[in-house]
């Protein structure tokens, strides 16, 4: 429901501060639209949505309600799309278990030159043979600009948000590299995110690329940004 969302033309028509006006007036919409409404929130580090429909809540996937802000979207026209069915391509008796946030669980480390998996105990990364304590002697901006490569997605939301905030220039064509191959519609928001936050003229440029992306709620973000520079003569 909300890849297809994502993949229409969603319309950002109104944003809040506070989960209960959102809500009010998701609920009211709903009723009078004749396709979805989606409701994101907007965390420091992540995006969550809850789809309305005929004024109740038909989906959610990781919405906060704790979150900063709540944007309000729709759309005119709703693209159905069909999905392949993940058991058709497994054995037959194949079993699966999803498994949760366990903090029993060993944390993962990996090599911050090649991303390959290594131990806690490992000073040269047995794939790559990088030198490992080279990388604690590093500056914090360089570790960040490695960090924009994390192989989990988590760890590199938070690295993009980072950046944006310390107005790292170095980073922005790394950002631009990622917007070239990157399909995650939450982490190309993530990037617009955090190129409004730049001052340089190179996160105006990568910004007014991202208003022309193929995926409408990201064009639509990038556009919202650029529109307030605009207003603020920036």
């Amino acid at each position: 429901m909300v890849v297809e969302f994502l993949l229409s033309e969603p319309k950002l028509v109104s944003s809040f501060w506070q989960l209960e006006d959102a809500e009010e007036f998701l609920l009211e919409i709903s009723k009078k639209h004749s396709n979805p409404a989606l409701l994101v929130s907007v965390s420091l580090h992540d995006y969550g949505y809850r789809v309305y429909m005929d004024g109740e809540v038909i989906h959610q996937e990781a919405f906060d309600e704790e979150a900063l802000v709540f944007e309000a979207y729709l759309i005119s026209s709703f693209k159905k799309l069909n999905f392949f069915n993940l058991e058709d391509y497994l054995p037959k008796n194949t079993t699966m278990k999803l498994a949760g946030k366990d903090p029993s669980l060993p944390i993962i480390y990996f090599c911050p030159a090649c991303w390959s998996v290594i131990s806690q105990e490992d000073t040269v990364c047995p794939m790559c043979g990088y030198d490992l304590t080279e990388f604690h002697k590093m500056p914090y901006e360089y570790k960040l600009l490695m960090g924009l490569e994390h192989p989990v997605l988590e760890m590199r939301l938070n690295v993009i948000h980072t950046v944006g905030a310390k107005d790292l220039k170095e980073a922005i064509p790394q950002l631009e590299h990622m917007v070239n191959r990157e399909s995650n519609p939450i982490l190309l928001m993530a990037i617009v995110d955090a190129l409004a936050r730049m001052s340089h003229p190179e996160a105006m440029e990568l910004l007014r690329k991202l208003a022309h992306h193929r995926y409408p709620i990201v064009r639509s973000r990038a556009k919202g940004v650029l529109e307030k520079r605009i207003l603020r003569g920036l």
